[in-house]
């Protein structure tokens, strides 16, 4: 199901404050970014995959932060189907969007398959957020000074087998989480490599949360870590950083990751391989990096 913001009219609010779009807005380390951006007067686009939660969750940031211009988005990262009309919808809608943060994620212990024949860690994780951000470029680039965050780990793998890269041979639920976190670090790396072949003002950073005690990490590792606010602040760190992009960041210090993340060959090959993937289902895309 998709479902998309009555509140997203042309012209509505102030074009003064600064758009933001939060995948995963809905819980922990997503919502707490929204909740802190919303006290600082930002125009929020929350998205999560119940329209029920969603709308709950944006009347509870007005009431907390009198704060009303929140949107809402309600797409399933589970069918590309829905992001494509997610994608639609914010391109027919908005001129511009200034900052995307790349945050929604899930873990899962059992191999599942999505209905466009993706492993779901993949294609939550990973895939959707390559193709939203991909066909948000337009957006981005019409921002005074746009920027991507997208959210990593610190636990992400230190090889990549492309023959298995969706748990085809051998599958544990860490280990796809962590190759997917591994498939974000990579985007990052090449995606910023493109954008300054193309000479565009777009930073793009990605970053480790840290240990956040979320539903994710609850079902991933166990009742531990710190409260998703953390996560939120080191976030907003990454967000706020100027004129430094293809960077990886952790507890608010940029720092390097594992090697085969920077290996420019294979984020070379993950990002021609994404591109086959979207191109081969029937959907909208047309990456314009």
């Amino acid at each position: 199901m998709f479902r998309f913001s009555s509140y997203l009219k042309k012209g509505r609010m102030s074009m003064k404050k600064k758009k933001v779009l939060i995948t995963g807005s809905t819980d922990g380390i997503g919502k707490k970014t929204a909740l802190k951006l919303a006290e600082k007067n930002y125009r929020i686009m929350l998205h999560g995959r119940n329209l029920k939660k969603t709308k709950k969750v944006r009347k509870e940031i007005i009431e907390k932060t009198k704060n009303t211009d929140i949107d809402y988005i309600v797409a399933d990262f589970e069918s590309l189907k829905q992001v494509e009309k997610m994608i639609f919808h914010l391109n027919d809608k908005y001129k511009t969007i200034d900052i995307l943060i790349n945050n929604a994620g899930v873990f899962k212990k059992k191999r599942e398959i999505t209905e466009d024949g993706f492993e779901k860690t993949f294609q939550i994780n990973y895939l959707a957020h390559f193709y939203l951000t991909n066909m948000l470029y337009d957006l981005l680039e019409n921002s005074d000074n746009p920027k991507v965050i997208n959210v990593a780990s610190v636990s992400h793998n230190s090889s990549l087998d492309f023959d298995n890269l969706q748990g085809e041979k051998k599958y544990s639920g860490h280990d796809s989480y962590a190759r997917s976190k591994l498939c974000n670090i990579m985007f990052t790396f090449r995606m910023d490599a493109k954008l300054k072949e193309k000479n565009s003002n777009i930073i793009i950073n990605c970053l480790d949360p840290g240990n956040i005690n979320t539903k994710l990490l609850k079902k991933g590792w166990g009742p531990i870590g710190t409260k998703p606010e953390e996560g939120a602040n080191r976030v907003l760190f990454v967000m706020g950083i100027e004129n430094k992009s293809g960077s990886y960041y952790v507890n608010n210090r940029m720092t390097s990751p594992s090697k085969i993340a920077m290996d420019k060959a294979m984020q070379k090959k993950l990002w021609e391989k994404s591109e086959e993937m979207l191109n081969g289902q029937e959907i909208d895309f047309e990456s314009k990096l």
